[in-house]
């Protein structure tokens, strides 16, 4: 997972490894629109929002939203968009933040 914090015209980075954040470093460089690259970095940073969604409401599932199903549906992704699905109860929406 990435984290960025905004300063004077950089982004400074720390990534969590072992599950402990790093130290935060400068990008030096990046990708550009549309490199080769892109789709895969997309994919992978979807996926870590997937399974962190699902390990979220696997813990805390007061913050499921069911209407009349049985089913459980947290969150619908589509190519580079995702639909959440949750209450509508300022607790849930600051666990989400």
């Amino acid at each position: 997972m990435i984290f960025s914090i905004l300063l004077p015209k950089y982004y400074w980075f720390t990534i969590l490894v072992n599950g402990e954040p790093s130290s935060f470093f400068k990008s030096s460089q990046g990708l550009r629109q549309g490199d080769s690259i892109s789709p895969v970095l997309c994919i992978l940073a979807s996926e870590a929002l997937s399974r962190g969604l699902n390990h979220l409401f696997a813990q805390n599932p007061d913050m499921l939203y069911q209407r009349g199903c049985k089913t459980r549906v947290t969150h619908l992704a589509y190519a580079d968009d995702i639909i959440i699905f949750t209450r509508c109860e300022e607790q849930s929406l600051n666990k989400l933040m």
